[in-house]
């Protein structure tokens, strides 16, 4: 919008100083935002590489403590929400009473040879 109008317009219309514009303008962002891009980096290089994506926050947390880089889990939580970084789960165990794999032996049926009860 500055083709057209100027930034003294803009910031009256925005109610904020032209002084204030100008430091944000020039501003690289707070410590906090540039620690947190740092660590955010770190997750997705541990994410992409350790234990097929399976790294939650406790354990990326803990991953990033032994690296030197100081954080807490809720943090660690929040930026991978907050980024899109999803664990892959793990299927739920169940054990198969089917034949799943044609090497497994399946039981024999015991009961089917018995014969039928006397009254």
């Amino acid at each position: 919008m500055r083709k057209t109008y100027t930034v003294r317009e803009l910031c009256e219309i925005l109610g904020v100083s032209r002084s204030g514009y100008y430091a944000s303008k020039q501003s690289t962002g707070s410590k906090r935002a540039l620690e947190e891009q740092v660590i955010v980096k770190e997750i997705r290089s541990i994410h992409a590489h350790r234990h097929m994506k399976a790294y939650g926050s406790p354990r990326m947390t803990k991953e990033l403590n032994d690296r030197k880089i100081p954080c807490g889990r809720h943090r660690v939580a929040r930026l991978m929400r907050e980024n899109g970084i999803v664990i892959r789960r793990r299927k739920a165990f169940r054990p198969r009473t089917t034949q799943v794999d044609k090497k497994a032996r399946i039981a024999p049926n015991l009961l089917a040879a018995t014969h039928a009860p006397e009254a």
